[in-house]
């Protein structure tokens, strides 16, 4: 499998996914992009997208606008995604970018404790805060996982040593 291109989730973390998820499980991607395709084609994907450009970039994907709000989407947007997506059994956190990801520590009781939880990026500052909050909020600390574009973390509720 080559590299999904610039914006894209990396190929890694996609295989990690395809060993860890079951196919057509149900998931949550916050942020779209180039990856989305490839998720689609394995899982029933949720898309929630600030971006109108990438509405739709992926035509067997749930697409749903969050426009950003207060320093992340809009959440009740989110919230009503997530009631619509049902069981859903991970949550790849690839969005919105940059200091927004952030945001989403404020909104964290609106989504399922014992989902999967992908933070990509994890290296970054931004991410390494949010991560701190889920922590705290899981109970858990993540398994982390290089990859070529730096670094994803995992919190799996079967990995948190209880």
């Amino acid at each position: 499998m080559s590299d999904f291109g610039g914006w894209a989730i990396d190929v890694q973390l996609f295989l990690w996914m395809e060993q860890n998820i079951a196919s057509g499980s149900r998931v949550v991607e916050l942020g779209s992009g180039k990856g989305t395709g490839p998720l689609s084609e394995t899982y029933e994907l949720t898309s929630i997208e600030h971006n109108l450009q990438w509405l739709g970039y992926c035509p067997t994907t749930s697409y749903v606008h969050a426009p950003l709000v207060d320093g992340w989407y809009d959440a009740e947007c989110v919230e009503h995604a997530l009631e619509q997506s049902g069981d859903y059994v991970a949550v790849l956190i690839d969005g919105p970018p940059g200091a927004f990801r952030k945001g989403m520590a404020d909104y964290l009781d609106i989504f399922n404790k014992d989902a999967i939880y992908i933070v990509d990026d994890a290296q970054r500052p931004g991410e390494q805060w949010l991560m701190g909050e889920m922590n705290e909020w899981l109970g858990y600390k993540p398994v982390m996982h290089n990859c070529d574009k730096g670094s994803f973390a995992v919190y799996n509720p079967l990995d948190r040593g209880e």
